[in-house]
Protein backbone atom coordinates (compact mmCIF):
# COMPACT_ATOMS: atom_id res chain seq x y z
CA UNK A 1 0.00 0.00 0.00
CA UNK A 2 2.77 2.49 0.10
CA UNK A 3 1.87 5.21 -2.40
CA UNK A 4 -1.67 4.43 -2.45
CA UNK A 5 -2.79 8.09 -2.46
CA UNK A 6 -0.22 9.00 -5.10
CA UNK A 7 -1.56 6.23 -7.52
CA UNK A 8 -5.34 6.96 -6.25
CA UNK A 9 -4.51 10.62 -7.26
CA UNK A 10 -2.39 9.60 -10.70
CA UNK A 11 -5.92 7.89 -12.07
CA UNK A 12 -7.94 11.03 -10.69
CA UNK A 13 -5.88 13.55 -12.69
CA UNK A 14 -5.49 10.93 -15.90
CA UNK A 15 -9.51 10.66 -15.75
CA UNK A 16 -9.61 13.84 -15.62
CA UNK A 17 -7.22 14.76 -18.52
CA UNK A 18 -8.48 12.18 -20.70
CA UNK A 19 -12.54 13.47 -20.21
CA UNK A 20 -11.11 17.12 -21.04
CA UNK A 21 -9.23 15.57 -23.89
CA UNK A 22 -12.27 14.44 -25.59
CA UNK A 23 -14.84 17.82 -25.50
CA UNK A 24 -14.38 21.41 -26.72
CA UNK A 25 -14.32 22.91 -23.48
CA UNK A 26 -11.62 20.34 -22.36
CA UNK A 27 -9.51 21.14 -25.15
CA UNK A 28 -9.60 24.67 -24.34
CA UNK A 29 -9.06 24.59 -20.49
CA UNK A 30 -6.67 22.93 -21.46
CA UNK A 31 -4.67 24.98 -23.86
CA UNK A 32 -5.14 28.01 -21.75
CA UNK A 33 -3.28 26.27 -18.55
CA UNK A 34 -1.97 23.17 -19.43
CA UNK A 35 0.97 24.19 -17.89
CA UNK A 36 -0.32 24.91 -15.06
CA UNK A 37 -1.94 21.72 -14.70
CA UNK A 38 1.33 19.89 -15.65
CA UNK A 39 3.35 21.88 -12.76
CA UNK A 40 0.28 21.01 -10.05
CA UNK A 41 -0.02 17.30 -11.43
CA UNK A 42 3.86 16.82 -10.52
CA UNK A 43 3.15 18.59 -7.16
CA UNK A 44 -0.03 16.84 -6.00
CA UNK A 45 2.44 13.67 -6.81
CA UNK A 46 5.45 14.47 -4.65
CA UNK A 47 2.79 16.10 -1.99
CA UNK A 48 1.28 12.87 -1.76
CA UNK A 49 4.41 11.05 -2.04
CA UNK A 50 5.98 13.54 1.01
CA UNK A 51 2.69 12.60 3.34
CA UNK A 52 3.36 8.59 2.82
CA UNK A 53 7.04 9.49 3.57
CA UNK A 54 5.78 11.10 7.06
CA UNK A 55 2.88 8.42 7.73
CA UNK A 56 5.55 5.59 7.08
CA UNK A 57 7.92 7.39 10.02
CA UNK A 58 5.32 7.78 12.50
CA UNK A 59 4.67 3.89 11.91
CA UNK A 60 7.81 3.16 12.61
CA UNK A 61 8.30 5.60 15.83
CA UNK A 62 5.31 3.53 17.46
CA UNK A 63 6.09 0.46 16.50
CA UNK A 64 8.19 -1.54 19.00
CA UNK A 65 10.27 -3.27 16.78
CA UNK A 66 10.69 -0.79 13.80
CA UNK A 67 12.02 2.15 15.96
CA UNK A 68 14.86 0.71 16.50
CA UNK A 69 15.35 1.60 12.48
CA UNK A 70 14.90 5.32 13.32
CA UNK A 71 17.21 7.85 15.11
CA UNK A 72 18.69 7.63 18.09
CA UNK A 73 19.11 4.07 16.98
CA UNK A 74 19.76 4.26 13.68
CA UNK A 75 21.38 7.12 11.81
CA UNK A 76 18.66 9.26 9.40
CA UNK A 77 20.13 8.08 6.49
CA UNK A 78 18.75 5.03 6.83
CA UNK A 79 15.13 6.12 6.70
CA UNK A 80 15.95 8.98 3.95
CA UNK A 81 17.25 6.18 1.76
CA UNK A 82 14.16 3.72 2.30
CA UNK A 83 11.71 6.84 1.53
CA UNK A 84 13.95 7.83 -1.76
CA UNK A 85 13.85 3.92 -3.29
CA UNK A 86 10.26 2.94 -2.05
CA UNK A 87 8.26 6.24 -2.13
CA UNK A 88 10.05 8.63 -4.31
CA UNK A 89 12.33 6.85 -6.98
CA UNK A 90 9.65 5.51 -9.34
CA UNK A 91 8.07 9.21 -9.57
CA UNK A 92 11.62 10.72 -10.16
CA UNK A 93 12.46 8.84 -13.05
CA UNK A 94 9.12 9.05 -14.51
CA UNK A 95 9.63 12.97 -14.24
CA UNK A 96 12.57 12.26 -16.09
CA UNK A 97 11.66 10.62 -18.53
CA UNK A 98 8.38 12.67 -18.97
CA UNK A 99 10.46 16.29 -18.89
CA UNK A 100 12.60 14.18 -21.65
CA UNK A 101 9.37 13.53 -23.70
CA UNK A 102 8.19 17.07 -23.35
CA UNK A 103 11.43 18.69 -24.71
CA UNK A 104 12.32 15.65 -27.41
CA UNK A 105 8.42 16.38 -28.56
CA UNK A 106 8.66 20.28 -28.21
CA UNK A 107 11.61 20.68 -30.22
CA UNK A 108 10.54 18.23 -33.08
CA UNK A 109 7.27 19.86 -33.26
CA UNK A 110 8.54 23.18 -33.62
CA UNK A 111 10.74 22.01 -36.31
CA UNK A 112 8.57 20.66 -38.42
CA UNK A 113 6.26 23.95 -37.96
CA UNK A 114 3.54 22.16 -35.23
CA UNK A 115 2.41 19.26 -37.67
CA UNK A 116 3.06 16.68 -35.20
CA UNK A 117 0.99 18.15 -31.88
CA UNK A 118 -1.35 20.69 -30.88
CA UNK A 119 0.80 23.36 -28.46
CA UNK A 120 -0.69 21.97 -25.48
CA UNK A 121 -0.32 18.18 -26.22
CA UNK A 122 3.58 17.66 -25.13
CA UNK A 123 2.56 19.08 -21.75
CA UNK A 124 -0.76 16.54 -21.66
CA UNK A 125 1.89 13.74 -23.04
CA UNK A 126 4.61 14.48 -20.57
CA UNK A 127 2.29 14.40 -17.55
CA UNK A 128 0.39 11.41 -18.55
CA UNK A 129 3.86 9.47 -19.17
CA UNK A 130 4.91 10.85 -15.44
CA UNK A 131 1.76 9.58 -13.72
CA UNK A 132 2.02 5.99 -14.50
CA UNK A 133 5.60 5.71 -12.57
CA UNK A 134 8.25 3.65 -13.08
CA UNK A 135 8.32 1.19 -14.46
CA UNK A 136 4.93 1.93 -15.66
CA UNK A 137 6.54 4.46 -17.74
CA UNK A 138 7.67 1.53 -20.00
CA UNK A 139 4.47 -0.18 -20.09
CA UNK A 140 2.91 2.89 -21.03
CA UNK A 141 4.57 3.66 -23.82
CA UNK A 142 4.11 0.31 -25.36
CA UNK A 143 0.66 0.53 -24.58
CA UNK A 144 0.62 3.65 -26.66
CA UNK A 145 1.92 2.12 -29.45
CA UNK A 146 -0.33 -0.43 -29.61
CA UNK A 147 -3.55 1.29 -29.20
CA UNK A 148 -2.09 3.68 -32.17
CA UNK A 149 -1.35 0.70 -34.10
CA UNK A 150 -5.08 -0.84 -33.82
CA UNK A 151 -6.53 2.86 -34.53
CA UNK A 152 -4.40 3.30 -37.17
CA UNK A 153 -5.13 -0.32 -38.62
CA UNK A 154 -8.53 -0.04 -38.08
CA UNK A 155 -9.07 3.77 -39.71
CA UNK A 156 -7.29 1.79 -42.82
CA UNK A 157 -9.58 -0.87 -42.89
CA UNK A 158 -12.59 1.13 -42.51
CA UNK A 159 -11.61 3.30 -44.45
CA UNK A 160 -9.37 1.92 -46.63
CA UNK A 161 -6.91 4.93 -46.86
CA UNK A 162 -4.24 6.23 -44.85
CA UNK A 163 -4.45 9.13 -42.65
CA UNK A 164 -2.18 10.55 -39.85
CA UNK A 165 -4.13 9.91 -36.71
CA UNK A 166 -3.50 12.48 -33.66
CA UNK A 167 -2.59 10.90 -30.17
CA UNK A 168 -4.30 13.89 -28.31
CA UNK A 169 -6.97 12.06 -27.26
CA UNK A 170 -5.03 8.80 -26.40
CA UNK A 171 -2.68 10.45 -24.13
CA UNK A 172 -4.59 10.46 -20.30
CA UNK A 173 -6.83 7.55 -21.22
CA UNK A 174 -3.60 5.11 -21.95
CA UNK A 175 -2.39 6.18 -18.81
CA UNK A 176 -5.24 5.65 -16.85
CA UNK A 177 -5.52 2.01 -18.15
CA UNK A 178 -1.72 1.39 -17.18
CA UNK A 179 -2.31 2.86 -14.08
CA UNK A 180 -4.93 0.60 -13.41
CA UNK A 181 -3.09 -2.64 -14.94
CA UNK A 182 0.08 -1.81 -12.85
CA UNK A 183 -1.48 -1.83 -9.38
CA UNK A 184 -3.82 -4.60 -9.69
CA UNK A 185 -1.85 -6.96 -12.20
CA UNK A 186 1.22 -5.82 -13.04
CA UNK A 187 2.18 -5.08 -9.59
CA UNK A 188 2.11 -8.86 -8.56
CA UNK A 189 3.96 -10.60 -11.41
CA UNK A 190 7.84 -11.88 -10.90
CA UNK A 191 8.53 -9.55 -14.37
CA UNK A 192 7.58 -6.42 -12.69
CA UNK A 193 9.32 -7.01 -9.66
CA UNK A 194 12.53 -7.17 -12.02
CA UNK A 195 12.01 -3.90 -13.41
CA UNK A 196 11.12 -2.16 -10.50
CA UNK A 197 14.18 -0.19 -8.65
Amino acid sequence: MEGYAASLAALGIAVVLGIASWFELGRFLLRRHIKLIFLAGIFIIFGLTGYAVARQYLLWLHDPLARFLLPPYQDISYFVFYSLTHFFLPYLISVVAALLLLIAAKVLNKKQEEKFFEKEEPYLAALSLFLVGHPGWLIYLVALILAYFILHTSYFILRREAARLPLYRLWAPTAFFVILLNEYWFGQTNWWQLLVI
